[in-house]
């Protein structure tokens, strides 16, 4: 599968553009830049154009979509269209790793949609405090999930 528009818009607003690198919270190794790009090939003086953060979201959704579609299929997982594009959108903001160890995805393997989007939920915090910003994120991704 891949993802669509809506789940694309979702991501850019929840990730939001940022055009000169930076880092969302200071225990990560590495810096992000533009729509939440995140890795070794960011450094700290980069800049980005709004456009070459788009081919970077493009590029980067890609992967996840292979990796997430690769999973469900290995754990005979099926999922709609807006089922795929919040997980998609989850496995942006905590790695596909996460995701797959998650409760929620233990929960979509039993078939147990109902519970897995209830999962969503849990994942608000950072360092043990809740974010207000990561909890509407989920409730975002909740409410597609559920649509």
């Amino acid at each position: 599968m891949q993802i669509s528009s809506h789940g694309i818009n979702l991501i850019r607003e929840f990730e939001g553009l940022r055009t000169k690198a930076y880092k969302a919270h200071f225990s990560e190794k590495f810096f992000s830049i533009g729509y939440g790009h995140y890795g070794p090939d960011v450094k700290p003086d980069d800049v980005c154009t709004e456009s070459y953060a788009t081919k970077l979201l493009e590029n980067d959704l890609k992967s996840f979509c292979q990796k997430v579609d690769k999973a469900l299929t290995a754990d005979e997982i099926e999922v709609n269209q807006n089922e795929f594009d919040a997980l998609i959108s989850f496995a942006y903001n905590v790695g596909v790793n996460a995701l797959i160890s998650s409760t929620l995805w233990q929960k979509l393997k039993i078939h147990d949609h109902e519970g897995a989007a209830n999962q969503f939920l849990r994942w608000n915090k950072c360092n043990g405090f809740e974010l207000p910003g990561l909890t509407k994120r989920r409730e975002a991704e909740r409410k597609l999930f559920l649509s």
